[in-house]
């Protein structure tokens, strides 16, 4: 309880009558001065009162609609609030939001409760330029009594939230060469992200599915046989991701981040599926920038997906992009833990320190910075860190061929398969499609680069494309042949 201007000049008044009362002899003055004093002690006594018997009395409710969206919608918050009979004095509710909301008015965002009022609601719109999750805390109330002379402020009501998810492109193609699907990023098997393995062949027997039947085998032995695979619970999947500047270009919400986005998820979900081990590196102009290791526990996947929408969504302006949950379980990899663990293992004198302390002062196994190209860095740190089945998942463009090359071959080296899927520039480039035949000829281009990686052994080279412009460069073409 706080008290307001007005009471202190009340109690100014009656602190001059009773010093006026003993300077002066007056004692008339004295009892002005009690009266007053006593009729603020009672009127404290009995706002003081009102407000424990309010706990019982007052219903605070907020919503916020859609509790999913994206970035370019509105949304709607609404409060209300109410009593079980009318208060002797005025509430004042006020919403709270997080600060990546705007376009909310403060007398949207307000309800104001008046005395003899049982209840008053309001909505207001806003929006978030900053994908990720908004709350909206639990509403803040303001009363006072009826005099002005005392006021008091607390929280009621349950906080609101809703998902804010960056804009999603509609028209993703992914494909090898003229072999386009809207959907190959959920087969994982085309993808070679499959954790079954072959385990042999047996008779055929009436349960059996009939896509499992190996004709070859079935002719060659003269009775029916079928496929048995086996679930490899080792495998380990590594999506890596660049997140160089030339991942972003392309218009807002349609770069090439953008619809490589889409596809990791898609993998992600699919993955999720069959309980595949499931980890994230991302990797910038600096090097190695997040790393999580692959995990297959229930609520891991739903971190992951965060995780994914976070470091492939391109920043806004004002450089945040979208805030993952903070709810995720385990620690994130980053830059300055490597450091600050070799500090740590420094000072410590155990065994333990001494068997650790190798590792993390090698210069080779930190986050950061690094002299050698940022892709291969990447690779370096999946081969160190991961042993066993492993399959490398690579979100990347052509932008550096050469190098893109080398990497790839260098993680095939020691891991079971690597997939890599490119986005062509030449289709995110939004003056790309001025010159529809240089855009052919360098799509051509592309799509030689691309033959050539998956012409490598245990390579997947895939294409992430946006539909319409690929078909713009394919039609104008045949348009002209």
């Amino acid at each position: 309880m706080h008290v307001t201007r007005r009471f202190w000049t009340l109690a100014s008044v009656a602190v001059f009558l009773a010093v006026t009362a003993v300077l002066f002899d007056r004692p008339f003055l004295l009892v002005g001065a009690v009266g007053i004093g006593a009729w603020l002690v009672g009127t404290q006594y009995a706002f003081a009162w009102t407000l424990v018997r309010l706990d019982d009395r007052l219903r605070i409710e907020q919503s916020v609609s859609p509790e999913r969206g994206f970035t370019t919608q509105q949304y709607r918050v609404t409060l209300s609030a109410s009593a079980v009979e009318a208060l002797p004095f005025p509430v004042t509710v006020s919403a709270r939001p997080s600060p990546s909301v705007v376009g909310l008015d403060d007398d949207e965002g307000e309800c104001r409760l008046s005395a003899g009022t049982e209840r008053t609601e309001t909505t207001g719109t806003f929006r978030s330029p900053v994908a990720g999750r908004v709350e909206f805390d639990a509403p803040e109330v303001r009363v006072t009594d009826e005099f002005g002379l005392f006021g008091e402020s607390f929280r009621r009501g349950e906080s609101a939230t809703a998902t804010v998810e960056p804009p999603r492109p509609t028209d993703i193609r992914t494909g090898r060469g003229s072999e386009f699907s809207a959907s190959d990023s959920n087969r994982r098997s085309e993808l070679g992200i499959s954790s079954l393995v072959y385990r042999g062949i047996r008779e055929y027997v009436p349960s059996d599915p009939a896509n499992q039947i190996d004709w070859r085998a079935t002719a060659r032995l003269g009775d029916p046989h079928v496929v048995e695979f086996e679930t490899h619970t080792d495998q380990q999947v590594e999506l890596v991701v660049d997140r160089r500047p030339e991942m972003t270009v392309g218009e807002p919400g349609r770069t090439k981040l953008d619809y490589a986005r889409e596809v990791a998820l898609s993998i992600v979900d699919s993955l999720e599926g069959n309980r595949d081990a499931v980890g994230l590196l991302a990797f910038d102009e600096d090097g190695v920038r997040t790393v999580r290791d692959p995990r297959s526990n229930r609520d891991w996947y739903a971190t992951l997906r965060a995780l994914v929408r976070d470091q492939m969504t391109v920043p806004a302006a004002d450089g945040t992009a979208f805030a993952a949950s903070a709810s995720s379980s385990g620690r994130l990899a980053t830059p300055e833990a490597g450091p600050r663990a070799a500090r740590v293992l420094r000072e410590d004198h155990t065994s333990f320190g001494a068997s650790i302390r190798p590792f993390v002062d090698d210069d080779r196994v930190a986050f950061g910075r690094t002299e050698e190209d940022p892709f291969s860095a990447a690779v370096d740190a999946v081969t160190r860190r991961l042993s066993g089945q492993v399959w490398t998942v690579v979100f990347t463009d052509e932008s550096d061929p050469a190098r893109t090359r080398e990497s790839v071959k260098r993680a095939r080296r020691v891991n079971d398969r690597v997939v890599v899927f490119l986005t062509p520039t030449v289709l995110f480039d939004p003056d790309a499609l001025d010159d529809v035949e240089e855009a052919y000829e360098r799509y051509r281009a592309f799509e030689s680069y691309r033959r050539k990686l998956d012409g490598l052994a245990r390579v997947d080279a895939h294409e992430i494309s946006p539909g319409d412009r690929v078909d713009t460069v394919l039609s104008s073409v045949q348009t002209q042949q």
